[in-house]
């Protein structure tokens, strides 16, 4: 597959400012979306439809791995809360690189690369290790001036935009404020 990049979509909003860029650096990207920590059920259910409704209107071939694993993740962090990004991440990134060899791609992005809420220094980390598990290259670069292009594409197109990164921990600490912001 020449030039295709498989993309991990954790969303709708930071996939619509990544596309565009991954088309202008010569890449054809195909969607994988793979994430088991979103909690509850009913938000996995809304960032889902909200990925197959941005990758129609981007033209994007993606594919959907519609299993509910927040079971999987809660085992994964055996009662170790505080690590858990870093599980999240290597989780996710070594079934997309996986998936990626399996199914021809040479390289993997992820849309996490355009969050400003989300540790770039660990996310690059735990996805080359993946890579070089299965040999396939993660292709990171600096995206998060993108993910304000990514909200305007999604309000234009009123898709789901979430409050929280998607684990019950980050929901807890969202929503368990006292002050006001």
């Amino acid at each position: 597959m020449k030039n295709s990049i498989l993309v991990h979509i954790c969303c709708g909003v930071c996939l619509s400012g990544l596309v565009e860029e991954l088309r202008k650096r010569g890449f054809e990207p195909h969607g994988f979306f793979f994430n088991p920590n979103i909690h509850p059920f009913m938000e996995f259910q809304k960032r889902l439809r909200a990925v197959e409704v941005a990758c129609e209107i981007l033209k994007m071939p993606c594919h959907f791995n519609r299993q509910y694993g927040l079971n999987e993740f809660l085992c994964r962090l055996n009662g170790k809360y505080t690590g858990r990004c870093a599980t999240c991440y290597e989780m996710r990134f070594v079934e997309v690189a996986r998936y990626a060899k399996e199914n021809g791609f040479s390289a993997f992005t992820t849309t996490l690369i355009t969050s400003p809420r989300q540790n770039q220094l660990l996310i690059e980390e735990i996805a080359r290790k993946a890579g070089a598990q299965y040999g396939v290259e993660f292709v990171c670069f600096s995206a998060i001036h993108l993910h304000e292009e990514g909200k305007k594409i999604a309000k234009k197109h009123s898709l789901y935009r979430q409050q929280y990164c998607g684990c019950v921990f980050s929901e807890y600490e969202r929503y368990n404020s006292t002050e006001r912001e």
